[in-house]
């Protein structure tokens, strides 16, 4: 049967890694917010067309929402798997290493690289990436979408993970959390 798969860390480097990783990621989203403004402003998108957001995959950033009643900017395109994100063509390399600026920090594979808790794991036959909080000031929590993971992620409790029964995390985050 699978089931969520709960470890959390409070060691003080996870921790402290924690808060730069969440400072890292309010300066790249505050970044990107005031780019995707100046480019609304520049071609006229209305208030009320203004998505204000961004569309990832994993930590690449992959496009904006763009309204069909305003011209696209030059050298951009709607994709046609993904027509509602607009994406510069890929001859433009201004615009996509400007785009390439708010990709997020990677925080699962610094995770696995420095605290020893793997981004992916391999169970029967899926593939699983773990889920990480790393908001709560206390501990970094890591979720796994199956229990059989557990024979899977290596010694990581020698990095300071302490497994936590399910029940401990619904109480503490309420079951919307998984």
């Amino acid at each position: 049967m699978s089931a969520l798969l709960v470890y959390k860390n409070e060691r003080p480097e996870v921790l402290a890694w924690a808060v730069d990783v969440r400072g890292r990621i309010t300066k790249n989203n505050a970044a990107r917010f005031e780019w995707m403004t100046a480019l609304y402003d520049a071609h006229g998108v209305p208030d009320d067309d203004k998505v204000r957001g961004a569309f990832s995959r994993g930590c690449e950033f992959s496009g904006i929402s763009w309204p069909d009643s305003v011209p696209l900017p030059a050298g951009w395109f709607r994709p046609v798997k993904t027509p509602q994100l607009v994406r510069p063509r890929h001859n433009s390399k201004a615009a996509l290493a400007e785009m390439a600026r708010f990709n997020r920090p990677d925080a699962r594979g610094e995770l696995a690289k420095r605290f020893g808790m793997p981004e992916i794991t391999f169970v029967g036959n899926g593939l699983y990436t773990n889920g990480l909080d790393f908001t709560q000031d206390d501990a970094v929590w890591v979720t796994w979408g199956t229990r059989d993971a557990v024979d899977k992620l290596g010694d990581v409790e020698s990095h300071g993970w302490v497994r936590v029964p399910l029940v401990e995390y619904i109480e503490r985050f309420g079951e919307d959390a998984l």
